[in-house]
């Protein structure tokens, strides 16, 4: 990892301290850094009717996840920090960023679609 990559991870580190988010997947409660969340539903462009946009997108230190951690359609817990209630979450998306360190996984309530 570059002196900028690790400049970047510790940065996120700090972040996550501050920010108390967390992520449980598969039993365990990882720090996290979040968008805000939303339950965003809005009109396409092309007259389809509603289209379901991301209510959440997490970012997570692959060193944090051991290297690896949430596949697409993983139902995983988020937890924002200061007493909020744990919302229940499906992944719909993983993009990797070995270069930085970075797994972003983007999220929809676990209820959309039912």
């Amino acid at each position: 990892m570059t002196p900028r990559n690790k400049l970047i991870n510790a940065g996120r580190k700090r972040a996550e301290q501050s920010l108390g988010a967390t992520l449980t997947w598969a039993g365990t409660a990882y720090p996290c850094t979040c968008s805000p969340l939303t339950n965003a539903r809005r009109l396409n462009d092309n007259g389809g009717g509603f289209q379901l946009f991301d209510d959440c997108v997490v970012f997570l230190r692959l060193e944090a996840v051991g290297g690896t951690g949430p596949r697409e359609q993983a139902a995983v817990t988020l937890s924002v920090g200061d007493g909020a209630t744990a919302r229940s979450m499906r992944v719909t998306a993983v993009d990797i960023n070995p270069g930085n360190g970075t797994l972003t996984l983007r999220l929809n309530s676990i209820k959309q679609g039912s």
